[in-house]
Protein backbone atom coordinates (compact mmCIF):
# COMPACT_ATOMS: atom_id res chain seq x y z
CA UNK A 1 0.00 0.00 0.00
CA UNK A 2 1.84 3.49 -0.90
CA UNK A 3 1.71 5.98 0.89
CA UNK A 4 -0.47 9.21 -0.50
CA UNK A 5 1.90 12.26 -1.67
CA UNK A 6 0.83 14.45 1.51
CA UNK A 7 2.00 12.07 4.20
CA UNK A 8 5.99 11.68 5.74
CA UNK A 9 7.19 9.08 7.26
CA UNK A 10 5.83 9.25 10.63
CA UNK A 11 3.10 10.68 9.65
CA UNK A 12 1.42 8.61 7.79
CA UNK A 13 4.34 7.35 5.70
CA UNK A 14 5.75 9.00 2.38
CA UNK A 15 9.08 10.92 1.59
CA UNK A 16 10.52 14.07 3.84
CA UNK A 17 10.15 17.36 2.25
CA UNK A 18 13.25 18.65 -0.04
CA UNK A 19 15.41 20.90 2.00
CA UNK A 20 15.23 24.63 1.29
CA UNK A 21 17.58 26.16 -1.54
CA UNK A 22 20.74 26.82 -0.34
CA UNK A 23 20.13 25.86 3.43
CA UNK A 24 23.71 24.89 3.79
CA UNK A 25 25.56 27.79 2.63
CA UNK A 26 25.99 30.63 5.88
CA UNK A 27 25.40 34.12 5.13
CA UNK A 28 27.90 36.48 3.98
CA UNK A 29 29.28 38.99 6.37
CA UNK A 30 28.29 42.61 6.47
CA UNK A 31 30.00 44.57 3.90
CA UNK A 32 33.34 46.48 5.05
CA UNK A 33 34.19 49.35 2.83
CA UNK A 34 37.56 49.29 4.78
CA UNK A 35 38.70 45.97 4.97
CA UNK A 36 40.60 44.16 1.69
CA UNK A 37 40.24 40.49 0.87
CA UNK A 38 41.47 37.87 3.09
CA UNK A 39 42.38 34.55 1.61
CA UNK A 40 40.36 31.21 2.56
CA UNK A 41 36.79 33.43 1.65
CA UNK A 42 34.41 32.23 4.35
CA UNK A 43 34.77 30.34 7.44
CA UNK A 44 38.87 30.98 7.37
CA UNK A 45 40.49 31.80 9.98
CA UNK A 46 39.19 35.46 11.44
CA UNK A 47 36.12 35.15 9.61
CA UNK A 48 34.30 37.30 6.85
CA UNK A 49 35.84 38.55 3.40
CA UNK A 50 37.90 41.35 4.35
CA UNK A 51 40.85 41.94 6.84
CA UNK A 52 39.97 44.53 9.36
CA UNK A 53 41.22 47.53 9.29
CA UNK A 54 44.13 49.51 9.18
CA UNK A 55 44.32 52.19 12.69
CA UNK A 56 44.55 55.34 11.14
CA UNK A 57 47.91 57.32 11.60
CA UNK A 58 46.85 60.15 14.32
CA UNK A 59 46.62 63.83 13.45
CA UNK A 60 49.36 66.05 14.43
CA UNK A 61 48.67 68.11 16.87
CA UNK A 62 47.65 71.67 15.95
CA UNK A 63 47.44 70.53 12.52
CA UNK A 64 45.44 73.63 11.30
CA UNK A 65 46.66 76.26 13.33
CA UNK A 66 50.51 74.67 11.88
CA UNK A 67 49.21 74.85 8.25
CA UNK A 68 47.96 78.51 8.57
CA UNK A 69 51.44 79.72 10.24
CA UNK A 70 53.26 77.91 7.92
CA UNK A 71 51.17 78.97 4.37
CA UNK A 72 51.92 82.77 5.64
CA UNK A 73 55.06 82.45 6.70
CA UNK A 74 55.87 80.51 3.20
CA UNK A 75 54.21 82.82 1.25
CA UNK A 76 55.50 86.17 2.96
CA UNK A 77 59.15 84.97 2.35
CA UNK A 78 58.40 84.27 -1.57
CA UNK A 79 56.54 87.98 -1.86
CA UNK A 80 59.88 89.22 0.66
CA UNK A 81 62.52 87.70 -1.94
CA UNK A 82 62.47 90.40 -4.58
CA UNK A 83 62.31 93.80 -2.61
CA UNK A 84 65.48 91.98 -0.34
CA UNK A 85 67.66 91.04 -2.95
CA UNK A 86 67.10 94.38 -4.39
CA UNK A 87 67.35 96.59 -0.84
CA UNK A 88 70.62 94.01 -0.14
CA UNK A 89 72.08 95.09 -3.43
CA UNK A 90 71.35 98.59 -2.80
CA UNK A 91 73.26 98.50 0.61
CA UNK A 92 76.04 97.12 -0.88
CA UNK A 93 77.03 98.58 -4.01
CA UNK A 94 75.39 102.07 -4.09
CA UNK A 95 75.27 102.65 0.05
CA UNK A 96 78.67 100.83 0.82
CA UNK A 97 81.86 102.73 0.75
CA UNK A 98 83.65 99.43 -0.59
CA UNK A 99 81.28 98.29 -2.62
CA UNK A 100 80.60 101.48 -4.50
CA UNK A 101 84.58 102.47 -4.59
CA UNK A 102 85.14 98.64 -5.88
CA UNK A 103 82.79 99.22 -8.56
CA UNK A 104 84.39 102.31 -9.66
CA UNK A 105 87.81 100.77 -9.87
CA UNK A 106 86.15 97.70 -12.16
CA UNK A 107 84.78 100.70 -14.39
CA UNK A 108 87.79 102.27 -15.27
CA UNK A 109 89.22 98.97 -16.88
CA UNK A 110 85.93 99.38 -19.48
CA UNK A 111 87.28 100.89 -22.64
CA UNK A 112 83.83 102.85 -23.04
CA UNK A 113 84.43 104.71 -19.41
CA UNK A 114 88.57 104.98 -19.73
CA UNK A 115 87.64 106.72 -23.25
CA UNK A 116 85.13 108.74 -21.49
CA UNK A 117 87.82 109.63 -19.04
CA UNK A 118 90.61 110.51 -21.20
CA UNK A 119 87.81 112.87 -23.12
CA UNK A 120 87.29 114.63 -20.03
CA UNK A 121 91.07 114.83 -19.61
CA UNK A 122 91.96 115.67 -22.75
CA UNK A 123 89.70 118.40 -23.19
CA UNK A 124 90.46 119.96 -19.46
CA UNK A 125 94.35 120.01 -20.18
CA UNK A 126 94.09 121.77 -23.44
CA UNK A 127 91.55 124.26 -21.61
CA UNK A 128 94.58 125.07 -19.30
CA UNK A 129 97.62 124.69 -21.56
CA UNK A 130 98.95 128.58 -22.26
CA UNK A 131 97.35 130.56 -25.19
CA UNK A 132 100.51 130.50 -27.17
CA UNK A 133 100.70 126.89 -26.67
CA UNK A 134 97.48 125.80 -26.88
CA UNK A 135 97.21 126.75 -30.90
CA UNK A 136 100.16 124.62 -31.69
CA UNK A 137 99.43 121.28 -29.91
CA UNK A 138 97.29 118.83 -31.89
CA UNK A 139 94.61 117.42 -29.71
CA UNK A 140 95.27 113.92 -30.94
CA UNK A 141 98.87 114.42 -29.22
CA UNK A 142 97.23 115.34 -25.98
CA UNK A 143 94.84 112.56 -25.50
CA UNK A 144 97.60 109.63 -26.49
CA UNK A 145 99.29 111.34 -23.76
CA UNK A 146 96.56 111.09 -21.46
CA UNK A 147 95.55 107.96 -22.47
CA UNK A 148 98.95 106.24 -21.45
CA UNK A 149 98.38 107.98 -17.84
CA UNK A 150 95.28 106.55 -17.62
CA UNK A 151 96.67 103.10 -18.41
CA UNK A 152 99.11 103.11 -15.41
CA UNK A 153 98.74 101.86 -12.10
CA UNK A 154 99.23 105.15 -10.06
CA UNK A 155 96.18 106.70 -11.76
CA UNK A 156 93.88 103.93 -10.93
CA UNK A 157 95.15 104.08 -7.45
CA UNK A 158 94.23 108.21 -7.78
CA UNK A 159 90.95 107.15 -9.26
CA UNK A 160 89.87 104.76 -6.28
CA UNK A 161 90.81 107.30 -3.97
CA UNK A 162 88.99 109.95 -5.37
CA UNK A 163 85.51 108.09 -6.10
CA UNK A 164 85.72 107.17 -2.39
CA UNK A 165 86.52 110.25 -0.58
CA UNK A 166 83.70 111.76 -3.13
CA UNK A 167 81.29 108.88 -2.13
CA UNK A 168 81.82 109.03 1.60
CA UNK A 169 81.21 113.05 0.78
CA UNK A 170 78.15 112.92 -1.15
CA UNK A 171 76.35 109.94 1.28
CA UNK A 172 77.23 111.02 4.56
CA UNK A 173 76.53 114.85 3.61
CA UNK A 174 79.71 115.94 4.93
CA UNK A 175 80.37 119.25 2.62
CA UNK A 176 83.56 120.70 4.10
CA UNK A 177 85.27 117.10 4.30
CA UNK A 178 88.51 117.07 1.23
CA UNK A 179 91.32 115.06 0.60
CA UNK A 180 93.90 115.30 -0.94
CA UNK A 181 92.47 114.52 -4.26
CA UNK A 182 88.23 115.64 -3.55
CA UNK A 183 87.30 119.05 -2.81
CA UNK A 184 84.36 120.44 -2.39
CA UNK A 185 83.28 123.15 -4.97
CA UNK A 186 79.14 124.53 -4.26
CA UNK A 187 77.33 121.52 -4.71
CA UNK A 188 79.91 120.07 -7.13
CA UNK A 189 82.76 117.52 -5.87
CA UNK A 190 85.26 117.32 -7.83
CA UNK A 191 88.11 114.86 -7.87
CA UNK A 192 91.72 116.38 -8.66
CA UNK A 193 93.83 113.61 -11.07
CA UNK A 194 97.10 114.33 -11.70
CA UNK A 195 98.33 115.78 -14.45
CA UNK A 196 100.14 113.70 -17.15
CA UNK A 197 102.83 116.31 -17.52
CA UNK A 198 105.84 114.36 -18.50
CA UNK A 199 103.71 111.93 -20.82
CA UNK A 200 102.58 115.13 -22.33
CA UNK A 201 105.99 116.81 -22.63
CA UNK A 202 107.61 113.69 -24.36
CA UNK A 203 105.01 113.46 -26.73
CA UNK A 204 105.26 117.48 -27.51
CA UNK A 205 108.83 117.21 -28.23
CA UNK A 206 108.55 113.80 -30.52
CA UNK A 207 106.25 116.03 -32.97
CA UNK A 208 108.25 119.07 -32.74
CA UNK A 209 107.06 120.93 -30.21
CA UNK A 210 108.74 122.36 -27.82
CA UNK A 211 107.18 122.64 -24.65
CA UNK A 212 108.21 122.86 -20.67
CA UNK A 213 106.84 121.69 -17.88
CA UNK A 214 106.35 125.05 -16.27
CA UNK A 215 103.40 125.89 -19.22
CA UNK A 216 101.40 122.79 -18.07
CA UNK A 217 98.57 122.28 -15.53
CA UNK A 218 99.63 120.29 -12.44
CA UNK A 219 96.17 118.94 -11.86
CA UNK A 220 92.57 118.06 -13.55
CA UNK A 221 89.23 118.84 -12.30
CA UNK A 222 87.03 115.91 -12.34
CA UNK A 223 83.15 116.60 -11.79
CA UNK A 224 82.22 112.87 -10.02
CA UNK A 225 78.92 113.65 -8.29
CA UNK A 226 76.56 116.91 -7.80
CA UNK A 227 75.32 117.31 -4.19
CA UNK A 228 72.12 117.65 -2.92
CA UNK A 229 70.62 121.19 -2.50
CA UNK A 230 69.62 122.22 0.75
CA UNK A 231 66.04 121.44 0.00
CA UNK A 232 66.32 118.12 -0.91
CA UNK A 233 68.94 117.17 1.28
CA UNK A 234 67.02 115.94 3.99
CA UNK A 235 64.79 114.07 1.41
CA UNK A 236 68.25 112.49 0.54
CA UNK A 237 69.09 111.50 4.03
CA UNK A 238 66.04 109.49 4.58
CA UNK A 239 65.74 107.82 1.48
CA UNK A 240 69.34 106.41 1.90
CA UNK A 241 68.76 105.67 5.33
CA UNK A 242 65.49 103.79 4.53
CA UNK A 243 67.77 101.88 2.11
CA UNK A 244 70.20 101.00 4.35
CA UNK A 245 68.14 99.95 6.93
CA UNK A 246 65.85 97.62 4.51
CA UNK A 247 69.38 96.27 2.92
CA UNK A 248 70.26 95.07 6.64
CA UNK A 249 66.41 94.06 8.04
CA UNK A 250 64.87 92.77 5.18
CA UNK A 251 66.79 89.65 3.75
CA UNK A 252 66.96 88.50 7.65
CA UNK A 253 63.32 89.11 7.93
CA UNK A 254 62.68 86.62 4.69
CA UNK A 255 65.37 84.37 5.88
CA UNK A 256 63.43 83.91 9.39
CA UNK A 257 60.15 83.39 7.80
CA UNK A 258 60.84 81.15 5.50
CA UNK A 259 62.61 78.81 8.09
CA UNK A 260 59.75 79.12 10.50
CA UNK A 261 57.55 78.18 7.71
CA UNK A 262 59.10 74.75 6.56
CA UNK A 263 59.49 74.04 10.40
CA UNK A 264 56.09 74.76 11.56
CA UNK A 265 54.91 72.92 8.36
CA UNK A 266 52.87 69.44 8.45
CA UNK A 267 54.10 68.38 5.31
CA UNK A 268 57.50 70.05 4.89
CA UNK A 269 58.33 68.11 1.71
CA UNK A 270 55.20 69.39 0.19
CA UNK A 271 56.22 72.69 1.38
CA UNK A 272 59.85 72.87 0.43
CA UNK A 273 58.12 71.93 -3.48
CA UNK A 274 55.88 74.51 -2.75
CA UNK A 275 58.65 77.57 -1.54
CA UNK A 276 60.98 76.33 -4.27
CA UNK A 277 58.51 77.07 -6.93
CA UNK A 278 58.01 79.80 -5.75
CA UNK A 279 61.23 81.31 -5.33
CA UNK A 280 61.91 80.07 -9.10
CA UNK A 281 59.39 82.40 -10.48
CA UNK A 282 60.47 85.40 -8.16
CA UNK A 283 64.20 84.99 -8.93
CA UNK A 284 63.50 84.01 -12.35
CA UNK A 285 61.34 87.53 -12.99
CA UNK A 286 63.64 89.51 -11.21
CA UNK A 287 66.78 88.24 -13.88
CA UNK A 288 64.39 89.09 -16.28
CA UNK A 289 63.50 92.69 -15.79
CA UNK A 290 67.37 93.51 -14.57
CA UNK A 291 68.49 92.71 -18.11
CA UNK A 292 65.53 93.88 -19.94
CA UNK A 293 65.62 97.48 -18.25
CA UNK A 294 69.34 97.52 -19.32
CA UNK A 295 68.76 99.02 -22.66
CA UNK A 296 66.00 101.31 -21.60
CA UNK A 297 68.08 102.65 -18.98
CA UNK A 298 70.98 103.34 -21.28
CA UNK A 299 68.57 105.29 -23.63
CA UNK A 300 67.11 107.03 -20.97
CA UNK A 301 70.51 107.97 -19.14
CA UNK A 302 72.35 109.00 -22.30
CA UNK A 303 70.11 112.00 -23.06
CA UNK A 304 70.52 113.93 -20.27
CA UNK A 305 73.78 112.50 -19.69
CA UNK A 306 77.45 113.71 -21.31
CA UNK A 307 78.64 110.03 -20.67
CA UNK A 308 77.67 107.82 -23.96
CA UNK A 309 75.14 105.01 -24.44
CA UNK A 310 78.22 102.24 -24.13
CA UNK A 311 79.47 104.26 -20.73
CA UNK A 312 76.42 104.25 -19.23
CA UNK A 313 75.87 100.34 -20.33
CA UNK A 314 79.34 99.66 -18.61
CA UNK A 315 78.24 101.63 -15.27
CA UNK A 316 74.75 99.35 -15.82
CA UNK A 317 76.28 96.25 -15.95
CA UNK A 318 79.11 96.71 -13.52
CA UNK A 319 76.58 97.90 -10.83
CA UNK A 320 74.60 95.28 -11.50
CA UNK A 321 76.81 92.11 -11.90
CA UNK A 322 76.34 91.66 -7.69
CA UNK A 323 72.58 91.60 -8.16
CA UNK A 324 72.23 89.03 -10.87
CA UNK A 325 74.94 86.70 -9.18
CA UNK A 326 72.53 87.19 -5.90
CA UNK A 327 69.44 86.02 -8.43
CA UNK A 328 70.67 82.86 -9.69
CA UNK A 329 72.20 82.34 -6.54
CA UNK A 330 68.37 81.82 -5.20
CA UNK A 331 67.30 79.93 -8.19
CA UNK A 332 70.03 77.74 -7.89
CA UNK A 333 68.76 76.82 -4.26
CA UNK A 334 64.52 77.02 -5.22
CA UNK A 335 65.81 74.11 -7.97
CA UNK A 336 67.47 72.70 -5.02
CA UNK A 337 64.59 72.64 -2.71
CA UNK A 338 62.60 70.90 -5.32
CA UNK A 339 64.15 67.91 -6.15
CA UNK A 340 64.61 67.50 -2.35
CA UNK A 341 61.13 67.78 -1.38
CA UNK A 342 59.95 65.92 -4.39
CA UNK A 343 62.16 62.82 -3.69
CA UNK A 344 61.09 63.31 0.00
CA UNK A 345 57.75 63.07 -1.01
CA UNK A 346 58.08 59.82 -3.41
CA UNK A 347 60.29 58.10 -0.49
CA UNK A 348 57.21 58.86 1.52
CA UNK A 349 54.77 57.45 -0.53
CA UNK A 350 56.45 53.89 -1.13
CA UNK A 351 56.99 53.73 2.74
CA UNK A 352 52.62 54.04 2.75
Amino acid sequence: MHSSPGSYPGQGGGYPPPPPPYAATPAPPPYDPGGGYRPGGPGAPGGGHGAPPRPQPARPAFGALRGTVAGISLVLAVLLSIPALSALWLRWEVVSDQGFTDNAVELIDESAIRSEVARLMTDEVIRQLPPGVRNQVPRQVVQTAVTEEIAKPTFKAIWKDGVATAHDVVLSSLLGRDSKNVQTNGDEVVVNLKSPVDAIVGQLNKAGIPVSKAGLPTSIPIDLAQLPHASDAKQGRDALQAVDDAGRWLPILALVLLVLGLAVAVNRFRALVMTGVGLFLTSGLLLILVNAASGPVADELAARNTLNRDGIEAVYGVFTDSLDTMSWSVLAASLVMIVVGAVGLGMRGRRR
